[in-house]
């Protein structure tokens, strides 16, 4: 590991490592190896056996990063951009364009551009705190509402005991009655034949 070139020491910790074509200030295209580091940095080289990077482009400088044009050849030029900034008189926008030799590698090469930048990471990543809180939001929402079922339930169940223990007070209630009405029928001696004298004493 140790005598490898730096240029290959650097793109075993990237991001993203790889042959493209770069487009120069002369607009040539010129063959490049490219290493995408996790501080927003893509390094080029002349090839992977070099030890020093011939330059770096921030990837932070530019707002986008996109598929320019997909050629018939297969070949994807991947454009980063940067509008002018306004009012400034003269200003052309910022862009630096790439060329990759398939689409796979074009749109690999996108995705890990998009993704290594620091505003956007925090975008996303604040899209993400904002959607955990939507989602603890409707926990506690679910949590209150079966809470509130609950207790309905238990009202329900508390009512229906109620119910039943007066259902059964009143049905006591008709059993001492007729108990008592049986009782008193029970009490009356019926009138024994030919013994008027002792009703009419």
């Amino acid at each position: 590991l140790g005598g490898q070139p730096y240029a290959a020491r650097l793109a075993r910790a990237s991001v993203k490592a790889g042959y493209l074509h770069g487009l120069g200030e002369n607009h040539q295209w010129k063959r490049r190896f490219f290493v995408l580091k996790p501080t927003t940095m893509l390094y080029y080289f002349g090839s992977d056996a070099d030890e020093e990077p011939l330059g770096c482009v921030d990837v932070e400088a530019f707002t986008s990063v996109s598929c320019r044009e997909v050629h018939q050849d297969g070949r994807v030029t991947i454009e980063l951009a940067r509008a002018a900034p306004p009012g400034a008189d003269n200003a052309k926008p910022l862009i630096f364009s790439l060329r990759a030799p398939g689409e796979s590698e074009g749109y690999g090469w996108i995705d890990a551009l998009k993704g290594s930048s620091y505003a956007r990471l925090k975008e996303a990543n604040e899209v993400m705190r904002q959607q955990c809180d939507d989602f603890a939001a409707d926990i506690s929402s679910l949590e209150r509402a079966a809470a509130a079922a609950s207790e309905a339930e238990q009202q329900a169940k508390r009512s229906a005991l109620a119910a039943d223990a007066r259902r059964q007070r009143v049905l006591d209630g008709v059993a001492s009655i007729y108990e008592r009405g049986v009782a008193q029928r029970d009490d009356v001696r019926p009138p024994v034949p030919g013994d008027d004298d002792a009703l009419l004493a």
